[in-house]
């Protein structure tokens, strides 16, 4: 027999276990260090949802953020698109009035881009359209009444501007047209007062061919435009025409007296524009025509004048400003004795004595009727002589 080693620690043979008894809990296995635990995939999964619930919730709270800032923005756009349609409409009926076709047909097209479609389109379009049409060069020329010229002074021709001469010149051309048939038309119209029908068919010569005759033409065209402006003028014709047709004719020569008449035609149509809406501007413009111009029967101008006034106190007076109306009711009255307002005048003073407090100049209640007019009206350093505009008939 062989001695034993004590540092022999390994078994000659494999030591055998005993079996185990079902259900009997497994022991770790120490080649894989696994548990009994969740494994790598559980853990994974669940932070991965985690990770997901956390960036719903950062996307849910930014998305809120941005839709109340997207809100606050469409009410800026919103406010800003309403005073650009505002200012727009301003612009093209001051554009109508002036005869200014190509600002208005421009405006015209961007408000109609706009949605909804500004109120204002329904007031201007037709004007507009008609404006448009009055524009248009015509080859054959439309019978229209003769006016009847009266009382109409002459209008002495710019300097180096010859004469219109009846004796038609053979002047070859290939456009087709008849031009000299239609220039003697135009010659004929003018010497007859026809001045409308000379002004379209010279206008129309000029659009087929705008060197034909071009002395001759251009002048009968000047004398045409002058010749009608005034008739519109001092008439009670349409003032708005009538700045067109002075505006068209200052391309050909000096428009002379018709400068003055323009002036007083463009205020007159300010304060159309202003009356019942801004009192003060109104007051202004009317008082220029009435004072500074020397016209109180122009067009009804001192009778609107008072309208105003009055129309002024009782808004006034229904904003409980009875101060304010007194000043308003006592420029009418030194324009015109009225009951009637000297009534409303007596019963606002007694009111601001015993129950207002009185309006101080400067406040911005009560216009001052001296104040400074419009510096864009043009005001003319003199007044040249004239027929009696502004009077009956005139």
């Amino acid at each position: 027999m062989h001695p034993v080693s004590l540092d022999d620690t390994q078994p000659n043979k494999p030591v055998q276990m005993p079996p185990q008894p079902a259900g009997y809990p497994h022991a770790k296995e120490d080649d894989d260090g696994s548990g009994g635990g969740p494994g790598c995939l559980a853990w994974g999964i669940v932070g991965i949802f985690s990770a997901g619930l956390a960036l719903v919730v950062v996307m849910l709270a930014a998305f809120s953020g941005w839709s109340e800032g997207l809100d606050v923005a469409r009410g800026y756009a919103t406010a800003t698109q309403d005073a650009y349609i505002f200012d727009q409409c301003n612009r093209t009926g001051n554009d109508i009035v002036m005869g200014n076709v190509g600002l208005v047909q421009r405006r015209l097209e961007d408000l109609l881009l706009q949605t909804p479609v500004p109120a204002c389109l329904a007031q201007y379009i037709p004007t507009a359209t008609q404006l448009y049409i009055n524009n248009l060069p015509t080859v054959t020329p439309t019978a229209s009444p003769t006016p009847t010229l009266t009382s109409t002074p002459e209008i002495t021709l710019a300097p180096d501007v010859p004469e219109v001469t009846t004796e038609p010149q053979a002047v070859s051309n290939d456009s087709g047209y008849d031009l000299a048939g239609l220039l003697a038309e135009a010659q004929l119209a003018y010497d007859t007062s026809s001045f409308p029908i000379a002004i379209d068919t010279l206008e129309a010569i000029i659009a087929v061919d705008p060197n034909y005759e071009k002395g001759r033409v251009d002048n009968l065209l000047y004398q045409a435009l002058m010749k009608q402006a005034t008739f519109l003028y001092r008439n009670n014709g349409n003032l708005a025409e009538a700045i067109l047709l002075t505006n068209r004719a200052e391309e050909y020569g000096d428009v002379g007296e018709l400068n003055f008449e323009r002036a007083v035609a463009q205020t007159y149509l300010e304060s159309q524009v202003a009356k019942g809406i801004n009192y003060g501007m109104a007051i202004r413009l009317l008082g220029q025509i009435v004072n500074n111009y020397g016209l109180p029967n122009y067009r009804g101008a001192q009778q609107q004048l008072i309208e105003q006034y009055i129309a002024y106190g009782d808004f006034l007076v229904q904003s409980s400003d009875n101060c304010g109306a007194v000043a308003q009711y006592d420029a009418a009255l030194q324009l015109a004795v009225n009951d009637a307002v000297r009534v409303k005048r007596d019963t606002a003073t007694q009111t601001c004595t015993f129950g207002q407090t009185p309006t101080f100049a400067g406040t911005g209640a009560t216009p001052d009727p001296n104040a400074t007019v419009n510096p864009n009206v043009p005001v003319p350093p003199t007044q040249p002589s004239l027929a009696p505009i502004g009077q009956p008939g005139g």
